[in-house]
């Protein structure tokens, strides 16, 4: 097996997703696409979809995904952070958003997850996530991604939820 560095300086990248002829990769701080317009193997174009979470300097603050719902829209899980102030005042740590590919807007959908690493679509387009135990959740966990403003046990992001609008 041969591998090639397709793309350089990415902040943390945890997931990549191909669609439309762009790779979708979720960064720590945005959801960005990239594409090879030259031919060379390597990425030279590169835009921000969506960065409308924020980050408040805590290690943790990973984000996981893309991956598409069965209406082409893309879902990322935000991790909350962890350790103590003042870091972790951040919006929308501990969420599932979702974000259309095209205009880049961001739809909050769930909050309440702690550790969020995994991110997958069902054949049929449903979403669902892998949560890892610890505070609050004391198994780890798969949980499906559906009903706007589900609530997955974890308290963290329920000070953001009063931005989210209804029904949160």
């Amino acid at each position: 097996v041969a591998y090639q560095n397709y793309a350089r300086g990415l902040a943390q990248p945890l997931g990549l997703l191909e669609h439309e002829g762009w790779i979708y990769t979720a960064q720590r701080g945005e959801l960005t696409r990239m594409k090879d317009s030259d031919g060379d193997g390597r990425a030279d174009q590169f835009l921000t979809v969506c960065d409308d979470w924020q980050i408040s300097g805590n290690y943790h603050e990973y984000n996981f995904g893309p991956r598409l719902d069965k209406a082409g829209r893309m879902w990322v899980t935000l991790n909350k952070p962890f350790g103590g102030q003042p870091y972790g005042r951040a919006h929308w740590r501990g969420w599932a958003v979702r974000i259309d590919p095209e205009t880049g807007d961001m739809e909050p959908m769930a909050t309440g997850l702690r550790s969020p690493a995994g991110v997958e679509s069902s054949p049929e387009g449903e979403v669902f996530y892998t949560d890892n135990q610890g505070e609050w959740c004391n198994a780890s966990k798969l949980s499906h991604l559906g009903a706007k403003g589900d609530f997955h046990g974890h308290p963290h992001g329920l000070p953001t939820a009063e931005l989210a609008g209804e029904p949160f």
